[in-house]
């Protein structure tokens, strides 16, 4: 079984010849990039020093799958290149059993690149830092691992030692498109309009009601509910409304990353688990969620007060933290905020921005006018006190000041 699951797991490789990198790595000098080729347990630096069972580390059996890599993107156009690609990138190093996103940093961004997608890179300065192998991290290869790199092993082995299913031809490291919902219906004839709902029409919109969404049973498998609070329906109560279609990332130890989009009432279920975050001693391992304001509807950038280039170019994107711990019940409520000091602001005025345009789509259907341009670009800011959107004036103070960047998004998004 152990020979099946390497196979199955990372046969979908190039061949490397003497350990040479399989792409040329241009040097940069890179903020955090503190690795060291080997330093990653999965890295094949450490996976040739497996010895027993040597037909372990015989070709091909252990290839590498993807490549570690931190992209330093300096222009607008560096990061437009890296998303046209469609490259997750996260601004926190990966290659680890415990992630820390404690200090995030945009201008370096660190993927697990598919060497099969290694020819098709963006046009931005990178450093190759390693080659890798995401293998299960409850395999007994992935015990035989630690044990090379002479660390303890903090996972439970899966004695079974497979994927438990058949191999997904879409690597969790490359993008997959959603498949689109249906066209919306026409408008109803004129003398028999169709009465609007509500934004979510449950019962009782004052409260917060999670099992309304379907959840994964299985703690391995992420699920749970975005709301944003919605003020429109008053009446001196707190009322919540899920937020439609935003994608919701979720990064695990050792490489792993598990992606879901909210429906149109904020609910997310996952198809594909995290595993190897429940050691048998200690506290779990970090499991992080993020959640991006973007789909082939529309994407939502934010900024700050001090503002980054890739506040200006990126869609926003709210690292949540760990939910090693609610895993299949991972909610969030994003409240009411109009703290103009207060940077998570943005994420409130994203999450009803978001809304409204879903809103704006059904009245326009209803009224039988065009709605919205698909693939709209929205930005906003945080400084949601008395409106949220960026004029030129408000942005003038913004720090480093981007205003041909500015423009440019302005100009460019219809």
């Amino acid at each position: 079984m152990l020979f099946l699951f390497i196979y199955v797991g990372c046969n979908k490789v190039i061949h490397e010849k003497d350990g040479a990198d399989t792409l040329s790595e241009k040097k940069k000098n890179v903020k955090g990039a503190s690795y060291k080729k080997g330093d990653f347990v999965f890295s094949m630096t450490n996976l040739r020093k497996i010895t027993s069972p040597r037909s372990l580390t015989a070709d091909p059996i252990i290839q590498p799958t993807h490549l570690y890599m931190v992209f330093k993107p300096v222009t607008a156009a560096h990061y437009q290149a890296i998303e046209d690609k469609h490259i997750p990138v996260y601004p926190f190093p990966l290659a680890t059993d415990s992630l820390d996103v404690s200090d995030p940093d945009y201008s370096t961004l660190y993927t697990f690149l598919p060497i099969k997608n290694a020819g098709d890179l963006p046009n931005c300065p990178y450093t190759l830092l390693d080659s890798v192998c995401l293998l299960n991290p409850e395999s007994p290869a992935a015990a035989l691992a630690y044990q090379a790199a002479g660390k303890a092993f903090p996972f439970s082995v899966n004695s079974g030692g497979g994927e438990g299913g058949p191999d997904d031809p879409c690597d969790p490291w490359e993008y997959c498109p959603v498949v689109p919902d249906p066209p919306i219906d026409p408008p109803p004839p004129p003398h028999h309009p169709a009465p609007l709902l509500p934004a979510d029409n449950r019962l009782a919109p004052f409260t917060v009601t999670y099992n309304g969404c379907s959840m994964n049973t299985d703690e391995n498998y992420p699920s749970g509910r975005i709301t944003v609070e919605e003020t429109q329906w008053g009446n001196g109560g707190i009322a919540y409304e899920g937020v439609a279609d935003v994608r919701v990332e979720i990064l695990g130890p050792m490489g792993q990353r598990v992606v879901a989009q909210t429906d149109r009432y904020g609910c997310f279920k996952a198809t594909s688990a995290i595993i190897g975050f429940r050691p048998p001693v200690g506290p779990r391992l970090p499991v992080i969620m993020n959640v991006i304001f973007e789909s082939d509807r529309k994407e939502i950038r934010g900024y700050n007060d001090l503002a980054n280039l890739g506040q200006y170019n990126l869609p926003l994107k709210h690292i949540y933290g760990n939910i090693s711990y609610s895993m299949n019940n991972a909610n969030i409520s994003y409240e009411r905020n109009t703290d103009d000091q207060d940077n998570d602001a943005k994420y409130y005025v994203a999450a009803t921005v978001n809304n409204a345009l879903y809103e704006f789509d059904e009245n326009a259907a209803a009224d039988g006018i065009l709605p919205p341009p698909y693939g709209i670009q929205i930005l906003v800011h945080r400084f949601a006190g008395d409106g949220a959107a960026p004029m030129f004036a408000q942005m003038s103070g913004t720090y480093p000041v981007q205003m041909g960047t500015i423009k440019s998004f302005f100009i460019g998004a219809a």
